[in-house]
């Protein structure tokens, strides 16, 4: 028989001894016209096999009002597939949705669990802020997760610090800049969870946090913490590289921490300071040995506010290379 006859297809509708397996092979190959598909959603008999159903819904053929009636009868499971599908009609895709979401309610963590790694778009997201952590760690595993809805995943406000912490221990997500971006100024986050993702973010990334409106002071001065560390334990090479930075802000960080005098030097030459970064940078407590290279630096040294300064710090005594996160009160839960 040649089954791309269609001809020979009506045939075989018509001989009565056709399998039900037979009309759902087909079907899964797409073998049937829009007519012959109706004439398979009418048999009584072919219509009680599920598989049949679930076929008659997935085949792109099948017209709008026959697939919409079965999807209500379909497995969770099944509905999950038919959501994905993107060579379905919206509505019909929308459909399953829904059923699914009504389902979503009644159904075990096992059910979930299993589910969360097949689901994709709004189904997903809706697992991704279950209760069950098993659930979300599930669901951050599915390979259909987006990186713009982990992103807002982590500017969810009120989730728990476990949920934030499951993103963070994610091999993928864990270490992905924009969703550190995101967690770094979320205002639910807390302390401990918040140090952990600034330690994971890249010194331009950490440098907006320092004066970021968004964050408290607690948070700011941890930040800067974190980006001067990080710059102190870079070695003397890296640090000269990093003085021809075009960043006036992480060249202000790398002179306030540096020890190397060729460092110092390099910064205070490179053209994207001017006199405003200096003064600036000055109301910082500072090192004796960073305000020495500016008090005697050729390009400084004739520039009067700049020079006034130094002698009211240097009368004042006081030293300091950066703030101590030992010392940092916690007033995020307060």
């Amino acid at each position: 028989m040649d089954l791309s006859d269609p001809k020979s297809i009506s045939r075989l509708l018509d001989n009565p001894s056709t399998s039900v397996e037979i009309v759902h092979a087909l079907l899964r190959r797409e073998r049937f016209t829009v007519e012959q598909i109706k004439r398979i959603s009418g048999n009584k008999k072919w219509i009680q096999n599920y598989k049949l159903r679930l076929a008659l819904v997935c085949n792109g053929k099948t017209p709008r009002y026959i697939a919409l009636r079965f999807v209500k009868d379909l497995y969770a499971h099944d509905l999950c597939i038919v959501n994905r599908n993107m060579r379905l009609h919206p509505a019909i895709r929308e459909l399953a949705e829904h059923f699914l979401k009504l389902r979503m309610t009644s159904m075990n963590a096992g059910d979930r669990i299993s589910l969360a790694k097949i689901a994709s778009g709004a189904v997903l997201r809706i697992f991704l802020k279950d209760n069950d952590l098993r659930v979300i760690r599930a669901a951050m595993g599915n390979f259909r997760l987006r990186e713009a809805e982990v992103e807002r995943f982590a500017n969810e406000k009120g989730l728990t610090e476990q949920m934030y912490g499951l993103l963070l221990e994610n091999t993928k997500w864990g270490n992905c800049q924009g969703v550190l971006k995101g967690l770094a100024i979320n205002p639910s986050v807390g302390y401990a969870t918040r140090r952990r993702v600034f330690e994971k973010l890249l010194m331009n990334n950490l440098i907006p946090l320092i004066r970021s409106p968004l964050l408290d002071s607690n948070h700011r001065k941890l930040a800067r913490f974190i980006l001067r560390d990080r710059i102190r334990r870079l070695s003397a090479e890296d640090q000269f590289i990093m003085a021809t930075s075009h960043s006036k802000e992480l060249l202000i960080e790398l002179l306030a921490v540096t020890e190397n005098e060729e460092v110092m030097l390099r910064v205070l030459n490179n053209e994207r300071l001017n006199s405003n970064d200096v003064l600036t940078f000055l109301n910082q407590p500072l090192s004796k040995q960073v305000m020495d290279a500016i008090w005697g630096h050729e390009r400084w040294n004739d520039h009067e506010p700049i020079q006034a300064l130094l002698k009211r710090k240097r009368k004042t005594g006081k030293e300091t290379t950066g703030d101590d996160p030992a010392k940092i009160e916690d007033k995020s839960e307060s």
